[in-house]
């Protein structure tokens, strides 16, 4: 929690500081003419005008945006967003659904230079009596 842009940490610094530099006695005093001076200044008219200012200014762009529709327009425009998105993402579907393969008519043609992964494999793994051993390795 902050007040006035002041944290806990810095507060409880700046007590320390007071502590030291004034003492104890003169401490009491100060604090009650700084705990005076902020009830005067916060109870005051100026305070209250300051304050409203301030939160005029902070809901300024909400406001401005609501008297130009602005606000429809940015609804709108996310609305569009979404649309272009969602057909987008149906295009990319029916684009992979309908992609062949590249390289097919190479493989038809070159059928020895790439194995198939059709092939059967030997689920025995008994070897083929007509496979001959390569040579070099017996």
């Amino acid at each position: 929690m902050e007040f006035l842009g002041v944290g806990p940490m810095e507060l409880f610094f700046i007590i320390i500081l007071a502590l030291i530099i004034l003492g104890p006695h003169d401490m009491q005093k100060a604090g009650k003419t700084l705990g005076r001076w902020m009830n005067t200044l916060v109870r005051s008219d100026t305070w209250k005008l300051i304050r409203q200012a301030s939160n005029k200014i902070k809901y300024l762009p909400n406001e401005l945006m609501r008297d130009a529709g602005l606000e429809d327009i940015k609804n709108a425009s996310q609305e569009i967003s979404n649309e272009v998105n969602k057909d987008i993402s149906q295009m990319d579907k029916d684009l992979s659904l309908g992609v062949e393969d590249p390289f097919k008519a190479w493989r038809e043609q070159n059928p020895g230079s790439i194995l198939k992964k059709e092939e059967p494999q030997n689920q025995d793994n008994k070897i083929d009596p007509q496979d001959k051993p390569k040579e070099g390795l017996e």
